[in-house]
């Protein structure tokens, strides 16, 4: 039981350091904290529990996309050799559900200075950037429309003509897909 051994008022983020960052992973250490030495911690755990499962009901109030809170472990990982996992990954469905979600954070950002937003797509990126141990907004899902195709033609001065072709996607279009659409 070491890890109770540092609780603060920052509860949630000594269990972090310890490994234990998601919803599941704090409703296993309260059921384990149920021994007669261990009531303040537990009461303090299950308190935060009850502040988390208001927090995502909130949230769930706010989105129409879905708001996923275990089985973090693939988004905490992209191309680059680092790993973050998430406390949380949110599928917006479309615009409105990202604006709403910008507006909640904004809300509760004072009190949770912590709290961000990270986009992600395919996740091959190789720098770590969409990483984040707060909200990850996994725009696979439902934001993975090829808009528009095009080609445009223009004029030079020389005389000559210039064509161009152009294409118009959403953030969660994988390549492969962009890439068969528009060679």
């Amino acid at each position: 039981y070491s890890i109770f051994a540092r609780v603060t008022p920052v509860l949630k983020y000594e269990i972090i350091q310890e490994g234990h960052n998601s919803f599941g992973d704090l409703v296993e250490i309260a059921a384990v904290a149920d021994s007669a030495s261990m009531v303040g911690i537990k009461d303090k755990i299950t308190d935060h529990l009850k502040q988390i499962a208001t927090e995502l009901d909130e949230l769930k109030k706010v989105i129409k996309g879905e708001v996923v809170d275990k089985n973090l472990e693939s988004y905490g990982r992209d191309a680059s050799v680092f790993e973050v996992k998430p406390e949380l990954v949110i599928k917006p469905k479309d615009v409105n559900d990202i604006k709403n979600l910008v507006k909640w954070i904004a809300e509760k950002k004072s009190s949770k200075p912590g709290l961000s937003l990270t986009a992600r797509s395919g996740g091959t990126d190789m720098s770590g950037g969409p990483l984040n141990e707060s909200i990850v907004l996994d725009f696979t899902s439902y934001f993975n429309k090829i808009i528009e195709i095009g080609h445009l033609e223009a004029s030079l001065p020389s005389g000559s003509t210039s064509f161009a072709g152009y294409a118009t996607a959403e953030p969660g279009v994988f390549y492969r897909d962009f890439e068969k659409e528009t060679l």
